[in-house]
């Protein structure tokens, strides 16, 4: 008799469950963000799924490595001028209408 506690179960492959879709699509893209030099069988294997897959997912939502490689790079500028765009859009007469 096989011991079914020590075997170790495949990783799941084949077509996602509709209401898991969305969960494992946020998974792919965070995973591929958090990832230093990511590939798509790098990220396959830590969510779980095929390649195509992740692929898939990528092209669904447009992202692209070398844009994502940039955007890493850049992102405190991005996220400096953003913050200057709204501080400068403040003024005391915004503030009185929230209060």
């Amino acid at each position: 008799m096989i011991d079914t506690q020590t075997v170790e179960q495949p990783k799941r492959r084949g077509r996602i469950p509709l209401g898991s879709k969305k969960s494992i699509e946020k998974k792919i893209i965070e995973c591929n963000k958090s990832l230093q030099h990511p590939t798509q069988q790098n990220v396959a294997d830590q969510v779980g799924v095929c390649r195509q897959t992740v692929a898939n997912v990528l092209a669904k939502y447009k992202i692209n490595q070398d844009d994502l490689e940039e955007y890493k790079i850049n992102q405190p500028d991005i996220l400096m001028g953003l913050q200057q765009r709204i501080s400068g859009s403040i003024d005391d007469e915004c503030i009185q209408r929230l209060l």
